[in-house]
């Protein structure tokens, strides 16, 4: 099972994706051929000895006050926390690391 976080902001995608490697072979070469994927990054890729975001199939995250609470389940990231998604995009995997509670980090904290 494929499982992780996605989050959209400013018009851009930050996604984190866990899962077997069968699994996540498959995903990419999906994504790889849609045509509405495109400028497609890896900003990290490694074995990493838990999932971080085992309960979540796929979470989206957005904007505070963005959608408000039109849609049930959506995680309303504060903005700051978006923000530094733009402003640092070296630690990108870090900061979206964050958004579970086992990242154990303030974003976890504010968005519990």
């Amino acid at each position: 099972m494929i499982t992780g976080l996605l989050v959209y902001d400013r018009g851009l995608f930050y996604q984190w994706i866990e899962g077997p490697d069968p699994s996540m072979g498959k995903l990419w070469q999906a994504i790889r051929k849609d045509p509405r994927h495109g400028d497609i990054e890896i900003l990290s890729e490694q074995q990493i000895p838990i999932r971080l975001f085992r309960d979540w199939h796929m979470q989206l995250a957005f904007r505070e006050g963005y959608w408000g609470s039109a849609i049930d389940g959506l995680v309303q990231a504060p903005n700051d926390v978006l923000d530094q998604l733009h402003e640092q995009p070296q630690r990108v995997p870090a900061i979206l690391a964050e958004f579970t509670a086992l990242g154990g980090g303030p974003f976890a904290r504010a968005l519990r």
